[in-house]
């Protein structure tokens, strides 16, 4: 392959490799890492809002919402759990009718939010757990207690790469490749 062949693939692979990076970072971002409302096949749902929103920072708030299609409960208790496992919040929060159906079935929900204090801990996250109440006590069922995970990340941490820190060292060694290539 001639130079000038070689200088037009490498620059052909590198913008396919940069694409690539992109398009998957993009993806993730936009990936629904905070719990879907599509869990409420179940009947319970707990999400954090608006969905999507990725890693949580110190001193950021977040917002959680548990929906539930059982018109029966009537409050849910809402537990934000630290990544130590102590209760940062525990509050019990009633069930309003906004409007909202889901699969055609009425829906209720409640909103809380924390102001995230604590850094994940050995890889435990945030923990928020929705106990769904009836007027009498716990509603009870398999998927009754539905948890959500938050990660909170510090601002100072190594940002995660699809592909690897070894395949940007080499996109980036290959396009200086090119860049002498191109020069000689």
């Amino acid at each position: 392959m001639e130079k000038r062949n070689l200088a037009k693939f490498t620059l052909l692979v590198l913008v396919f490799v940069l694409f690539l990076n992109i398009l998957t970072v993009f993806a993730l971002d936009y990936k629904d890492y905070t719990g879907s409302i599509s869990a409420l096949s179940s009947g319970y749902a707990i999400t954090r809002w608006p969905t999507g929103s990725g890693d949580t920072y110190p001193g950021q708030e977040v917002v959680v919402r548990a929906v539930t299609t059982d018109l029966d409960a009537v409050d849910v208790r809402i537990r934000w759990i630290r990544p130590d496992g102590s209760i940062a919040k525990n509050e019990i929060h009633g069930l309003v009718d906004i409007g909202n159906e889901y699969d055609g079935a009425d829906v209720i929900e409640a909103e809380d939010s924390l102001i995230i204090d604590m850094l994940d801990i050995d890889g435990q996250s945030w923990g928020v757990q929705a106990i769904f109440l009836y007027s009498d006590g716990p509603v009870g069922g398999p998927d009754a207690d539905p948890f959500l995970s938050i990660k909170a990340i510090s601002y100072h941490s190594t940002p995660e790469i699809p592909f690897g820190t070894i395949t940007t060292i080499a996109t980036m060694l290959a396009a200086s490749g090119f860049f002498i290539l191109k020069r000689k």
